[in-house]
């Protein structure tokens, strides 16, 4: 991976921590989660049409429509397992099956190639992931209807990687991102706006900065992560990107004074290891 590439998903993985944060202490707002997508579309729709003419493919079209309907899958799983679980069961559970599920899919539907030492990385990273997951989740006897949105959060995640790796051959990163955020605010409109009338009242009303925050913070790493899928594979990014649950474990320990056991260090070292054997591959 090179170092560009891993520099750059790193730096997402850290804000990708702090946005998620944010969306826990809402509690899964998802009427937060849809005025955010609407704040960054607004945001992010001039330096689209100011790109448009130079990195605008209509072959991109239907990557931009497919990235719009899973990414609006996503926020809404995300804000039904911060509703009913904590941020260290839901978090382990999606970012690791995420990683599982584009190391098994980009191989066969992208044909990337994965090099030995890649491929342990990867393995320590979902590894790591799985222990701290389950460890968490015995620890808190986590309860089912946290488990499975965090579960379907994970699989979109890694839908969404494997359509965005062709889209971004295709569009931009910038339009792409702006294209993305605007149909996923699309779709879960009639749904917030009909099912979820008193959440984004409340959000527009209590929460409009922590919105923007969840808007630029969700948008603006995975724009990053846009530009990272120019420079490596899919698998290798989405690995790396995890380093993102580390930071949550320091951000638990540092500003919610919570203690890292002996169970919870040894899976934030394997994933560590494997990130750093990714950087090396």
């Amino acid at each position: 991976m090179t170092l560009t590439a891993f520099i750059l998903v790193i730096s997402a993985a850290c804000f990708h921590a702090l946005w998620n944060l944010v969306a826990k202490r809402l509690s899964g707002n998802l009427g937060a989660f849809w005025l955010g997508l609407c704040f960054i579309s607004l945001m992010l729709a001039p330096f689209a049409l100011f790109a448009a003419p130079q990195g605008f493919n209509s072959a991109g079209l239907p990557y931009i429509a497919a990235t719009g309907f899973f990414h609006a899958l996503y926020f809404g799983s995300l804000g039904a397992a911060y509703r009913h679980g904590e941020i260290s069961v839901v978090y382990p559970l999606a970012r690791g099956s995420s990683v599982a599920g584009t190391a098994v899919m980009a191989p066969l539907l992208l044909g990337e190639r994965v090099s030995a030492l890649g491929a342990l990385g990867i393995g320590l990273v979902c590894l790591g992931i799985l222990a701290l997951g389950l460890w968490e989740l015995f620890k808190q006897q986590a309860h089912f209807s946290s488990i499975l949105p965090a579960l379907l959060v994970g699989a979109t995640t890694t839908a969404y990687s494997i359509v965005d790796k062709r889209g971004v051959g295709y569009v931009s990163p910038v339009i792409y991102i702006a294209g993305l955020s605007t149909c996923a605010a699309l779709l879960l409109a009639p749904y917030v706006l009909l099912k979820c009338r008193e959440q984004y009242r409340r959000a527009w009303r209590e929460s409009k900065l922590a919105c923007l925050a969840i808007g630029l913070g969700s948008m603006g790493t995975y724009l990053v992560i846009l530009f990272a899928f120019q420079f490596a594979n899919a698998s290798y990014v989405v690995a790396v990107r995890e380093f993102s649950i580390v930071v949550v474990a320091l951000l638990g320990t540092l500003v919610l004074r919570e203690s890292i056991s002996l169970p919870r260090g040894c899976s934030i070292l394997v994933i560590l290891i494997g990130v750093l054997l990714v950087k090396m591959s």
